[in-house]
């Protein structure tokens, strides 16, 4: 009848309102909060939580963090009970490492001290820094500096060996210094084991020969060979003397007295400079070769003094005046190419100019000319007439000498030596004039 169903539907909807209503409650909280909740291997959320469950029966809570153990707890509930549960996560004291290599079986070493092989898991690590080696024959050595820290979880290692291979280094010299990737290696002819398979720098160095250096592909399946022929960079220096005794300089550095054999030269052009109490310096510019020797013999001079001590010959075309300190050419442009030259060949004569091994040779003021001339002393020029100036000096020159100092834009200032006038002369005019270069 229409009031049974009627009831009948009744109940069936008080029923449902009371499966509502009576649907078992469970309540996790946790020190510290926000730890995750699983219920039966589900993740359901993190603490604090609320579940409404639909049934009741049994049920396996288990609540995690990372840096605490875990806590697990089996619940029963029943329809119209709450339950709650306060959980308190007890930190872990170790931390844990997990290693794991390929290919497998690597020996592992914590602070130098073997561990076991991977895959290996360690979970009593105490807190701190340790060193971390994994070790496999024939395959290269990991390293690592790790920081265990329990509250921050578990450490995963996991890495890919390099085998290695071996590298057999020869070169002509022998004695050369092998660098593998940087790193020095030993000297040839050298045989290297457990080299990491790949592209490799190989590079070579001996004093006195060339750097060289080859990118190398090291495989697993051979030996890898290099050979290399160096070159040479350097050659041979032996300097004689006569007297010997010489102090021999190179590049401003000292190396010995002569008679003197200097062996590994580097190439190019060096200074050698030679000194010796009572002899002038000798200096010269030699080129070095390769595998070359260059012999070096020097008749050392000794100076010549002028009568009254005032100028110094140095018996290399150069005269010091020690009154001035300027150094003059001993022979005038006149004995040194046996013409006349007006003030503007004067001028390019003395820039062109290289004597006793100076290059930096100028025309002199009409103040320095009139200062070597001395009316008491004597010397002859070209026609064999009397001029005054050192016979140290060359004789058989000019007797008029231009000077530096231009007068207008036609003309320059001449020095006369037979009487130590000075007049103003058009620089295009070139007989019997001439220049005694000056320097500095």
């Amino acid at each position: 009848s229409k009031v049974g169903l009627t009831a009948i539907l009744v109940m069936g909807i008080l029923a449902s309102v009371c499966l509502v209503f009576l649907r078992p409650v469970l309540k996790i909280a946790s020190e510290p909060g926000s730890s995750a909740v699983f219920m039966d291997e589900n993740h359901v959320g993190e603490t604090p939580l609320s579940i409404r469950m639909w049934m009741g029966g049994k049920h396996i809570i288990r609540v995690t963090k990372k840096g605490y153990h875990d806590f697990e707890q089996i619940v029963e509930m029943q329809f119209g009970t709450t339950k709650e549960i306060n959980v308190e996560l007890t930190p872990k004291l170790f931390g844990e490492l997990t290693v794991i290599s390929d290919p497998g079986g690597a020996d592992v070493y914590l602070d130098g001290q073997m561990k076991g092989v991977t895959p290996l898991r360690l979970d009593k690590l105490k807190k701190g820094n340790i060193k971390l080696e994994i070790k496999k024959e024939h395959y290269g050595t990991v390293k690592r500096d790790l920081v265990v820290n329990p509250l921050l979880g578990e450490i995963k290692i996991d890495v890919h060996l390099k085998s290695l291979c071996n590298l057999s280094v020869n070169s002509t010299p022998d004695g050369a210094t092998v660098f593998v990737d940087g790193k020095e290696k030993g000297v040839t002819p050298l045989h290297l084991e457990n080299i990491v398979k790949g592209l490799q720098t190989v590079k070579l160095t001996k004093n006195c020969f060339s750097v060289a250096e080859k990118k190398v592909d090291i495989t697993a399946s051979e030996k890898t060979k290099v050979d290399v022929r160096l070159e040479s960079v350097c050659g041979s220096l032996s300097v004689n003397s006569t007297p010997d005794g010489a102090t021999v300089f190179v590049d401003g550095k000292e190396k010995g007295v002569t008679p003197l054999r200097l062996d590994n030269v580097m190439k190019g052009n060096i200074s050698v400079k030679l000194t010796k109490k009572g002899f002038e310096t000798e200096n010269k510019v030699i080129t070095i070769r390769p595998s070359k020797k260059f012999e070096f013999f020097v008749k050392l001079r000794q100076p010549v003094f002028s009568s009254d001590g005032r100028f110094i010959d140095h018996r290399d075309g150069t005269i010091t005046d020690t009154e001035t300190g300027l150094m003059w050419t001993r022979e005038d442009s006149y004995v040194h190419l046996g013409r006349y030259l007006n003030w503007e060949q004067s001028k390019s004569y003395v820039d062109e100019l290289n004597t006793g091994g100076y290059t930096d040779w100028r025309l002199p003021t009409a103040a320095e000319l009139k200062k070597i001339y001395e009316i008491k002393k004597s010397n002859t020029d070209k026609d064999g007439d009397i001029i005054h100036i050192d016979s140290v000096f060359s004789p058989g020159g000019t007797f008029w000498y231009w000077s530096s100092e231009e007068q207008g834009k036609c003309c320059a200032k001449v020095v006369l030596f037979i009487d130590g006038s000075i007049i103003k002369n058009d620089r295009m005019f070139s007989y019997e004039r001439g220049v005694r270069a000056v320097r500095p």
